[in-house]
């Protein structure tokens, strides 16, 4: 713009100095001189409008020029947020499959939870079986221990083995206390006995137990029946049944002594020798 007002005055310049060069008259001067300043100022005025005009079109451009510059910023916040979609995409895709993964474990965990309460069940069932059993088991080591008898209390006094002795003075002692303590007339020769020993540890003070297997069992019955009569004194007989039968029977105890207080018929049943009955009906334990 202002090269084109600089070159509108050297223009206008030129002209007056041409003029006054020239030979006219004054009226003719001041004519064109008149005329050349309305030419100057139609100049001038055609010079401010483009100025305007063209300062309009530079902030047009200005406008432009951050019009693309938003342009530029908005591809490239849409460049980016395709790849946002396409990684939001891929997410939902993983999260498909790790969904249909934990559905697929979910029934192979259904199916194993099923599997262990079936193996829980049958393990139970054996366990039942197995206890049955084994408490079959102890039945029958009861039964074949059924001509035995423990004695406590009674003074060790037999021959050692040391001295050369055999399990014959162990009998001898049984048969002394059979007659003098339950007052059996000659139990040695009307009893018979498979085998007499003591068992257990020896402590000092306290005599061993002596485990008497009776041939007949008739002879075993009438023993621990007269050894009802020892209560009260040193003296002790039991039957000979395995320890965990001896813990269930003891558990028994406090109602067979309290049945017993009430005037109850009171008994443990032979061939399962842990189950209580009275009046005849069973008691569980």
């Amino acid at each position: 713009m202002e090269t084109i007002l600089s070159s509108l005055k050297r223009t206008i310049s030129e002209r007056s100095n041409s003029d006054s060069s020239e030979s006219s008259s004054p009226q003719e001067k001041r004519s064109k001189s008149l005329a050349e300043e309305d030419e100057v100022l139609q100049a001038l005025n055609m010079a401010g409008n483009v100025s305007e005009k063209l300062d309009k079109i530079l902030g047009e451009l200005k406008k432009l020029e951050k019009l693309d510059a938003i342009e530029a910023t908005l591809k490239d916040l849409t460049s980016r947020l395709g790849n946002v979609e396409s990684t939001i995409d891929k997410m939902k895709e993983d999260a498909r499959a790790v969904e249909s993964s934990i559905k697929g474990m979910d029934k192979s965990l259904t199916y194993l939870n099923k599997e262990v309460e079936e193996l829980r069940g049958t393990v139970e069932d054996k366990d039942k079986q197995i206890e049955y059993l084994h408490t079959q088991h102890l039945y029958l080591e009861s039964y074949s221990r059924r001509e035995n008898l423990k004695f406590f209390g009674i003074p060790e006094n037999e021959a050692s083995a040391s001295q050369g002795k055999d399990a014959v003075g162990t009998i001898d002692v049984l048969c002394e206390f059979l007659h003098d303590v339950l007052g059996f007339g000659d139990p040695k020769r009307n009893m018979e006995f498979q085998r007499v020993h003591r068992i257990g540890k020896s402590v000092r003070g306290k005599p061993r137990p002596i485990l008497a297997r009776f041939l007949r069992y008739q002879d075993r019955e009438t023993v621990l029946r007269a050894g009802f009569e020892l209560k009260g004194t040193e003296y002790m007989i039991l039957q000979d049944f395995p320890q965990e039968i001896i813990e269930r029977r003891r558990k028994q105890m406090p109602k067979l002594k309290e049945a017993k207080k009430r005037g109850q018929k009171v008994s443990f049943s032979k061939s399962e020798p842990d189950k209580l009955f009275i009046d005849g009906k069973f008691i569980s334990a």
